[in-house]
């Protein structure tokens, strides 16, 4: 229970279908505030607070040993015309440590783009909050300048990006981005798991300190 985790309230099996009842939310998820309600990129103050705000939720999920694994835009739901954000859709969520970043079919879990590094090696390594980490720094990157850190047609290309190529500087992007901020988002999304802020309090401390 965290305002910024969407509520849930019962699951279980009714007539053989798994259901489950949550908070009803009226408001859009962040892809579609930052394309429908600003034109695809947000302001610097604005993207900060909501990915703080973000942060907050998955550090509660951490907290309790759960990673989310599909962090994302569309995962995130903005309400109140943008003063409160909050997490959703634990779907392939998992406990801190457990498995693999790979389904049992060999696929990986989650969203290309927002894949961490670590994820992707062919042994990969188990979830840990890094990989939520990793994902708040690229969806950070997309609010600030509109467009993916990496973003190819080709999944294999894709991939190849996350794992040894750093992304454009933010402030190539927008030049609005002050370098403390680029800073934030640059270590969110370091290729290695111990480069980044090692928890979602340290990275939200980081980000409070900068606005």
């Amino acid at each position: 229970v965290h305002p910024n985790v969407v509520a849930s309230f019962e699951f279980g099996i009714f007539r053989q279908a798994y259901f489950i009842t949550m908070e009803l939310l009226e408001g859009m998820d962040l892809y579609t505030f930052a394309e429908d309600v600003h034109w695809g990129r947000l302001p610097v103050d604005l993207a900060l607070d909501l990915c703080s705000q973000s942060l907050r939720g998955l550090g509660a999920a951490h907290d309790l040993g759960v990673v989310h694994r599909d962090v994302k835009l569309r995962n995130l739901f903005v309400l109140d015309g943008g003063k409160r954000a909050c997490v959703m859709d634990f779907g392939i969520a998992t406990m801190t440590g457990a498995g693999t970043g790979l389904t049992r079919t060999g696929m990986v879990v989650g969203t290309p783009a927002f894949v961490a590094p670590e994820r992707l090696k062919s042994t990969p390594d188990p979830p840990t909050p890094a990989v939520d980490i990793y994902a708040m720094g690229v969806v950070l990157y997309r609010l600030l300048t509109g467009v993916l850190p990496f973003d190819r047609r080709s999944i294999a290309a894709l991939f190849s990006d996350i794992l040894t190529r750093d992304p454009r500087p933010v402030s190539a992007l927008n030049p609005d981005v002050p370098p403390d901020v680029e800073a934030i988002v640059a270590r969110m999304m370091r290729r290695d798991p111990s480069e980044r802020f090692q928890n979602c309090a340290l990275a939200c401390a980081a980000i409070d300190e900068a606005r």
